[in-house]
């Protein structure tokens, strides 16, 4: 018998590293709060997800008679625990698990007593501990077992399905045996295979099982013409295993696949022998507002919108799946990559599973193995994703080759092949670590496979982690054309432009390069969903590099998958982006994808163009004008077979709700999604609407949790008010062990309240019940706030002349009556940075005044925080300013890595609007009309993010480099290592000064993200100077050497102008130089609008070059300085320094 033990245990978050003690947990009694599992502790607290602590879990545990424990062997089993968990039974620690995502299970008959028996679960939580939101707690399922004393062991039935004819399959299943008596054991071992509740095979034999032994079987038999499992079709088979001795019995199911996979070095994948790609996406195991806890419910809705997008293949990244999964991925048709570890024995963060490597990986191979080896959709078994071991470390191979035999320990028959994915395939170790497995997934190494395929024609090549690109749902940054990655609003442009320094150049790029490289297997996508953690390029709370978010809704990404990945003569689609609500006449990027061959986009019933759709999408460029868009795909014969429309809107006048399902099972499990979105008064989706919405549940059910998909919103996920995102909010209401009426009440500020009814049924034959957690019950704030900021201006055109007198920008808020009036204004260039070539002046709390200042394109940003820390959204108005001076970068002020104008090669986006280089290639960073002004510089700050921890060179160039009139000033080197997403500063000095505008270039080798760089303008009044920098050098005799000035004669001058002395001025003057024969007299004459001083310096005969200071009157403010060398001077002049 094996039972879920889900239901009564109680629990309490403690600090970590707190004594545990019996005792302890007895003094806290009445502080522990009733839960269910699976459970996730951290997930309640939105702003502290990362905290420190440990969880506490107790229940009880009742053995009614003597006979249960001599009669019986008792097992706990738990699906993961993350992590680090010690377990106690009746005050004694009897087992302890390390790894969060492995499964185990504990004997405790001999640790039981009949009667209570007192179960305390410790799991500790120190972090860093992995590179995303792991969760922590017991957060999937927990099982009792109980057996006779001779039985099945869990997962000891092995099945190998090996296909040996056309039409005849050999079934060979190993079945482990475990005797517990001291006495022979003799019982019959029946194997009985079904398809859809028919019997298709049974084989029956007695054995005899030696006392106290672990006794393993083999079975073969034959199955004739079964049906198939596949991705379209996925069949499944059931055997049922049972040991009986004729008093007792030992049960075990399995669900089993028919299918053959022929994984080849030159065509790629066959499934049962039809060609096909692997249509993938990396899923992390977080599940949206339930953190890391596992619900089927919510796990089945994310594979089915997988399943519609087109995919056929998930990597589990980067950990083994709960077993739920792995089973609907049987059920529902997907392939699974199932993967190990993201780490081996070298860390990435402080306390991962790296720490306990090497005394509990051959445990937790054994554990991951075993529990998925008989599952059809399982086939490839990933021992690891981007290990830096294979990279940068001696002992990487050798790991390697241990955990290939650990797998193939538990799974002989290769019921799947073995594999990892890297981003180190550039270097010769990884390569050679690779080699050995022959099955390479590329973490972002398309640009390899052409040359790796041919270097190593044995090896099978595909995408283990592609793509990359990151979006935020209904956000769209114009325009289409500049690529960002970085913004004002924290979000990412749905509309593909925002690209990361690592990943794809766009979807479209990515889809079409894997559909055209004929050897790949295919590809696995970053990501599937949206997940808690890695808010690459931010620092708010959730990923951005989803196809659809965490609230599980899609992005615009998700349809151009689908276009490239499902067949419109089986479900035909159209998808037309962006909403239509903008300032009037502002130019808007369309864009419109679709798996049809031919597309036409319409406005306001006229035709925009017909167009054959070869790249899966085409764009379009429309002002903005109040209607509607429409969208047509056509079949090969011309016939409509998809639209899709978005029209304007105004504000929110009635919320719109929509259910998945009205029924829902009293089980405390089952789960309907609700859907909150708002109409205006025509009734149109208001698809930038961001109302406040609180959600109440009454009656027999619960409220779980609401979610938008924004990574920048940190109200709670497990609370009952949150506002809409791009239009939308998700509720999920949970059931509970009650069956009845569900009542749902939805508000927001202004708007009518809604109302809606669910159902909650009791099946007779349900015998496991949960009891789903209370949300924090929040007041709902009357705020409205600004959905959208149009801009008009009182030009003519777009471009701005001298002739223009003056310059008036107006903003205009929607709803006009929201909260939040204030405005914040810039002035950027297209990539959202900050620009010199004009000015803005506040007139009133709507209107600017601008001031051109210099030539170029520019774009104004007005936004609105909304009552947050940072801008919520904005508007652009862009312009073009012509006819004035030249635009010039300022070396003294932050010069951001975006800036850059030239390059040896494509760079790609870096954190914050910087620069990132490319990976394993020289990269020219180049930076054109830099002006240091005529003294200039040459103390340098550069602010970086290398991806690696070494200490580097940069070259750093004046001119472009190796260019005829170039130089490279300097090579330097960066030593402050790396912090993830966090630039970093360091100076440099160079050896000489830059002056004037100049072309200044950085050369790197190694993939890092520039952030800025700045040059610091130095007091030329206090800077050392030398004498052949003079401004003005003019007199009978001298000669002007590298550094200094020689044979200075008679009426010799040099001018210096430009020394700002400032307030506090200078008292003295040192001079470097040497008198050649006698003592030489100068004259130093200082001189400004008002006056000029003459003061006499004589400089002692000297046979080297010395320096001598002259006290002076104090000077102050600003001057120009002249020396004048008298009659009878013979003086070589190297340099002078005044001093405060």
């Amino acid at each position: 018998m094996k039972e879920r033990l889900n239901n009564d245990w109680q629990f309490i978050e403690q600090p970590l590293g707190e004594n545990f003690s019996f005792q302890k947990v007895l003094d806290l009694a009445e502080q522990f709060e009733k839960i269910s599992i699976p459970h996730d502790w951290l997930i309640k607290d939105v702003k502290h997800l990362y905290r420190d602590s440990e969880g506490w879990y107790k229940r009880q545990l009742w053995v009614e008679t003597a006979e249960e424990l001599t009669n019986q062997q008792h097992f706990l089993q738990f699906d993961g625990v993350y992590m680090d968990c010690e377990i106690y039974l009746n005050q004694v620690k009897i087992f302890e698990w390390k790894n969060g995502y492995t499964g185990f299970e504990i004997a405790i008959t001999e640790h039981l007593q009949v009667g209570k028996n007192e179960l305390v679960i410790r799991v500790r939580n120190q972090t860093p501990n992995t590179r995303w939101y792991s969760g922590a707690g017991i957060y999937r399922h927990v099982w009792y077992r109980k057996t006779v004393l001779t039985y099945l062991v869990s997962n000891g039935v092995y099945v190998n399905l090996a296909q040996k004819s056309e039409t005849d399959w050999l079934v060979t299943i190993e079945t482990m045996i475990r005797n517990t008596q001291k006495k022979v054991c003799v019982g019959t071992l029946s194997h009985v295979l079904s398809y859809q509740d028919k019997q298709v095979e049974k084989v029956s034999q007695q054995l005899t099982i030696p006392p106290n032994e672990l006794f393993v079987h083999t079975e073969k038999f034959w199955v004739r013409a079964p049906q198939l499992w596949s991705t379209e079709r996925p069949q499944l088979y059931q055997l049922v295993t049972t040991f009986e001795t004729g008093y007792t019995s030992s049960h075990n199911l399995e669900n089993l696949g028919f299918r053959k996979i022929d994984l080849t070095t030159n065509k790629g994948l066959f499934l049962n022998g039809k060609s096909m790609k692997i249509q993938g996406v990396c899923l992390h195991h977080d599940l949206g507002l339930l953190g890391s806890a596992v619900n089927q419910v919510a796990l089945k809705r994310q594979l089915n919108l997988l399943k519609e997008m087109g995919v056929n293949a998930i990597r589990t990244a980067h950990n083994p799946a709960t077993p739920e999964l792995l089973a609907l991925a049987d059920e529902l048709g997907f392939l699974v990559q199932s993967e190990l570890t993201d780490v081996w024995r070298h860390p990435k963060t402080t306390y991962d599973y790296a720490r306990f490597f090497d005394d509990w990986v051959a445990r937790d191979v054994e554990s991951w193995i075993k529990r998925e080896r008989n599952h059809p959709s399982v086939f490839m078994w990933s021992i690891g994703n981007e290990i830096s071991d294979t990279h940068n470390r001696d002992d990487g191979e050798a790991t390697l080759k241990r955990l290939v035999t650990y797998v193939k320990q538990f799974d002989p028959y290769q019921n799947a092949v073995i594999t990892f994915g890297t981003n180190y395939l550039l270097w010769e170790k990884t390569q050679k670590a690779a080699a050995i497995l022959k099955i390479v997934g590329y973490n972002y190494g398309e640009t390899l496979y052409q040359e790796h395929h041919e270097k190593y024609p044995d090896w099978v090549i595909y995408g283990s982690e592609t793509a990359s690109v990151v979006q935020s749902r209904g956000i769209y940054h114009f325009p289409l054309a500049q690529s960002m990655l970085a913004d004002d609003d924290f979000q990412c442009s749905a509309l593909g432009n925002s690209r990361t320094s690592w990943g794809a150049k766009s979807i479209e790029d990515c889809l079409i390069f894997e559909r055209d490289c004929s050897f790949s297997l295919g590809q696995f996508i970053w990501s599937g969903f949206d997940y808690i953690g890695e808010p690459t390029p931010y620092h708010s709370k959730t990923a951005y590099l989803g196809q659809i978010d965490t609230a599980g809704f899609p992005k615009d990404a998700y349809y151009i998958f689908q276009a490239a990945w499902t067949d419109y003569r089986k479900a035909p689609m159209i998808h037309l982006f962006p909403y239509w609500d903008f300032s009037e006449n502002q130019l808007i990027d369309l864009r419109v994808c679709s798996n049809a061959p031919e597309i036409e986009l319409f406005f306001n019933g006229e035709s925009l163009g017909r167009r054959q759709l070869d790249k899966l999408i085409e764009n379009w460029h429309l002002p903005y004008q109040t209607g509607q868009l429409l969208a047509k795909a056509y079949d090969e014969f011309g016939h409509v077979v998809a639209e899709d429309s978005v029209q304007s809107f105004s504000d929110a006048k009635t919320i719109s709700t929509q259910l998945d399902k009205t029924i829902l099972l009293a089980n405390g499990e089952d789960i309907a999604f609700l859907e909150i979105s708002m109409r205006d008064d025509k009734g149109t989706f208001v698809a930038n609407a961001n109302n406040w919405v609180q959600v109440e549940v009454s009656g027999a059910g619960v409220l779980i949790g609401l979610d938008n998909g924004d990574s920048t919103d940190f109200t709670e996920y497990k609370g009952n008010v949150k506002p809409l995102f791009s239009g939308k909010l998700l509720a999920m209401i949970g059931s509970t062990t009650q069956s009845g009426e569900i009542q749902v009440c939805v508000k927001s500020p202004t708007l009518e309240t809604v109302t809606l009814s669910l159902t909650s049924e009791t099946l007779k034959t349900l015998t496991y019940r949960a009891k789903q957690e209370p949300i924090r019950q929040l007041v709902l704030p009357e705020i409205l706030p600004v959905r959208k900021i149009a801009l008009t201006t009182n030009l003519s055109s777009t471009q701005i002349k001298t002739s223009e007198k003056e310059i008036l920008i107006t903003a205009t808020l929607f709803p006009k009556q929201a909260t939040y009036q204030a405005l914040d204004w810039r002035v950027t260039d297209v990539k959202g940075i900050d620009s010199s070539l004009a000015e803005i002046k506040v007139l009133d709390d709507k209107t600017v005044k601008l001031t051109p200042l210099a030539d170029g394109d520019i774009f104004i940003r007005c936004g609105t925080k909304n009552g947050a820390a940072q801008i919520q959204n904005y508007a652009l108005l862009p312009l073009t300013i012509l006819g004035f001076k030249e635009a010039l970068l300022n070396a003294y002020q932050q010069i951001t890595g975006g800036l850059y104008t030239r390059s040896n090669l494509p760079l790609s986006n870096g954190n914050a609007r910087g620069v990132a280089t490319s990976r394993g290639e020289e990269s020219w960073v180049v930076f054109d009309k830099v002006d240091f002004g005529t003294f200039g510089s040459d103390e340098l700050t550069l602010s970086l993010f290398p991806l690696e921890d070494n200490p580097f060179e940069i070259e750093i160039w004046q001119g472009y480099p190796h260019e005829p009139e170039s130089a490279c000033v300097a090579t330097v080197i960066y030593t402050q290592g790396t912090q993830w997403n966090t630039y970093q500063d360091q100076q440099f000095s160079l050896p000489k000064r830059l002056k004037g505008v100049q072309t200044i270039s950085f050369v790197f080798r190694q993939k890092v993200h520039l952030g800025s760089f700045v040059f610091e303008k130095q007091a030329k009044a206090f800077t050392s100077l030398l004498a052949n920098e003079a401004d003005e050098i003019y007199g009978d005799s001298f000669e002007i050497r590298k550094d200094v000035i020689e044979h200075i004669g008679n009426n010799v001058v040099l001018e210096f102008s430009e020394m700002a002395f400032g307030d506090v001025g200078a008292t003295a003057i040192q001079i470097i130089g040497r008198a050649n024969q006698v003592t030489t007299s100068i004259q130093l004459k200082i001189s400004d609008e008002k006056e000029t001083r003459k003061i006499f310096l004589d400089f002692p005969e000297s046979h080297d070059y010395s320096c001598v200071e002259f006290a002076l009157e104090r000077i102050i403010g600003n001057h120009q300085i002249t020396f004048i060398f008298l009659p009878g001077a013979d003086f070589n002049f190297k340099s002078f320094q005044f001093k405060k």
